[in-house]
């Protein structure tokens, strides 16, 4: 993370951890938005919560079934203790804390004299560099006024090329801070969890951890999940997708994309027709180690069933069962999974991952297409890894994609070798919660 973010410090510090949070809710906020959200703040009176919010609100929220969402967030990030005294203002650089000294491009990149115009984006990247690198631009721009035609036309172009600098360190920054989580651990854990307990029943349940589903209303579930596998549905069924030839303008991506140039179409992204919608295999894992995560399994299967057709269905623990003819009959949840149960005699055994992955290859191999689409649901945990990453790499040749959704959390995927066995061959995602599930199927599909 950037040296200048200080947790509940700077304005900026509180912005990001705050987005952080909503991210983990599964609201989608890019680096762009991020920033455009700061200078919005910097627009208003940051006295004025309800402008604030509305600001925040404008900046980062795109759907609005996360509208809830949001403001349970924001009532936990801002007011822990309660609601504030009116007229008070969100927390944005809380009381008793002076922010630290703020370095200013107006005042440190010089072109004879004279700071350089940037955009306002490049100005707050360079307000999060390290010293370090503040001190290397400074020096390009001493170096290139030594050497620059005595002629204020060269401004503009020096004022470019200080911006391509300092865009380049703004990606460097995002790819930084995707990889490190600046709230992380019991904290971020504790808030979720609170945040979901204030949530409507279904928001609540969209982020509740996947092992309580059995103890939620069964019918409750069911509408969750068919919600998510309805919009599977549509996205497996759209008929344009992003492509690099010049075929349809998709106009929602380009404006946004040009939004960097004041609006000017200078980025076009284009859409092409599908040449062919992908059908979709699904392999749960029933083994001992995927126990808790039954119940989600049994209604993600049945939801699957009941809205997505065509769908062929594997389940497997020391062995394998194709549960497609079940899928077929329509039955209804707890019929389907005292089916499933009966039909397969390893359900709750030990994981045998490659004779699984053989096997069906073996008898089925007609189900493997260019345009075929596998999503796996398991924890990893299996025996004979060697051979179950052969077999998944024989998989990954004959198919379109491979999805992973893995129960483990994320910080624990470095201490199984299984996880660093299998991922080359898949996109691996977590998914303990039914809202990253509906993330990834929006994101990936």
């Amino acid at each position: 993370m950037p040296a200048s973010y200080q947790r509940g410090v700077t304005l900026e510090a509180n912005l990001v951890y705050f987005i952080q949070l909503l991210r983990r809710l599964g609201l989608r906020i890019s680096t762009a938005e991020t920033l455009t959200a700061l200078e919005a703040l910097q627009e208003i009176p940051l006295d004025r919560e309800g402008m604030v919010r509305a600001a925040l609100q404008a900046a980062l929220v795109k759907d609005g079934a996360r509208v809830a969402l949001f403001h349970q967030a924001w009532a936990h990030f801002f007011h822990p203790d309660g609601e504030q005294e009116a007229g008070s203002g969100p927390q944005l650089s809380p009381a008793g804390n002076s922010p630290p000294e703020t370095p200013e491009p107006e005042q440190e990149l010089l072109f004879r004299g004279r700071p350089l115009e940037l955009p306002a984006s490049a100005r707050e990247i360079y307000r999060q560099l390290t010293p370090e690198i503040r001190e290397r631009l400074q020096q390009f721009v001493r170096a290139s006024e030594a050497g620059a035609p005595d002629d204020e036309r060269f401004r503009p172009l020096m004022a470019s090329l200080v911006s391509g600098q300092l865009n380049y360190w703004g990606r460097q920054l995002a790819e930084e801070q995707a990889l490190v989580d600046p709230w992380q651990g019991t904290e971020m854990d504790a808030s979720l969890a609170q945040i979901v307990a204030a949530a409507d029943q279904d928001t609540g349940l969209l982020w509740a951890d996947l092992k309580e589903l059995a103890r939620a209303d069964p019918e409750l579930v069911i509408r969750v999940i068919r919600r998510l596998v309805r919009r599977l549905a549509g996205v497996l069924a759209r008929r344009y997708h992003p492509t690099r030839k010049k075929r349809v303008i998709s106009w929602r991506p380009s404006i946004r994309r040009n939004l960097q140039y004041g609006g000017l179409p200078l980025r076009l992204i284009y859409r092409a027709r599908r040449v062919k919608k992908p059908r979709l295999l699904l392999l749960a894992d029933v083994s001992g180690s995927m126990a808790r995560y039954a119940a989600f399994v049994m209604e993600f299967i049945y939801g699957l069933g009941q809205v997505v057709g065509g769908v062929e269905a594997f389940v497997f623990a020391e062995d394998f069962q194709r549960v497609t003819p079940l899928l077929d009959k329509k039955l209804g949840p707890v019929e389907l999974q005292d089916s499933l149960m009966s039909a397969t005699p390893t359900w709750g055994a030990g994981t045998r991952l490659d004779l699984a992955l053989a096997g069906i290859l073996k008898d089925y191999p007609a189900l493997f297409q260019k345009n075929t689409v596998i999503v796996i649901i398991s924890d990893t945990k299996t025996l004979q890894v060697p051979a179950a990453a052969a077999a998944l790499k024989a998989w990954r040749r004959r198919v379109k994609d491979i999805l992973w959704l893995n129960t483990l959390r994320r910080e624990e995927w470095g201490r199984w070798q299984s996880v660093a066995a299998l991922r080359p061959y898949c996109r691996m995602f977590p998914c303990r919660s039914l809202g990253q599930l509906e993330i990834i199927l929006r994101e990936y599909l």
